[in-house]
């Protein structure tokens, strides 16, 4: 497949734990790229974000959206998120904790944004490096 590797796993310096690229984009514009893996790991030192999980949610979006403008785009062309938690989703329509936290900074990223991109969010996760939250991001830039 011919297309431009970017992102964390693309730089020199990364920490690489596992063989995938956090993301492809196949051939340009009117076609979705996706950025894979996202942690909330600082990709110099490889550590992450103190704080729990509300501050590895606001670093993993904050790594989404400067990988995002490597290929001119931005979060308003997010059209899908994938959320791993590391923790329950939550029961009887109580969220979580580790749910509220994420979710508490994930809307503050996308309040602008109507409509906000969809996105599923599952629980009970064993995630890399004692992470409690992972991200796949799903963007589109249309043609014009």
């Amino acid at each position: 497949m011919e297309g431009k590797i970017f992102g964390s796993s693309a730089a020199k310096d990364s920490p690489t734990v596992a063989h995938y690229s956090h993301a492809i984009w196949p051939v340009g514009p009117g076609v979705p790229v996706t950025l894979a893996g996202i942690v909330g790991k600082d990709i110099k030192t490889g550590k992450l974000a103190e704080g729990g999980i509300g501050p590895e949610t606001e670093h993993i979006l904050q790594e989404v959206r400067r990988q995002l403008q490597e290929i001119g785009l931005g979060i308003e062309h997010i059209m899908h998120v994938r959320v791993m938690l590391a923790g329950p989703v939550g029961n009887s329509g109580a969220p979580s904790e580790d749910f509220a936290g994420m979710n508490a900074v994930y809307k503050t990223w996308f309040e602008n944004n109507l409509p906000p991109p969809t996105r599923d969010t599952v629980g009970g996760c064993r995630l890399l490096d004692g992470a409690r939250v992972e991200m796949v991001v799903t963007a589109w830039k249309p043609l014009k």
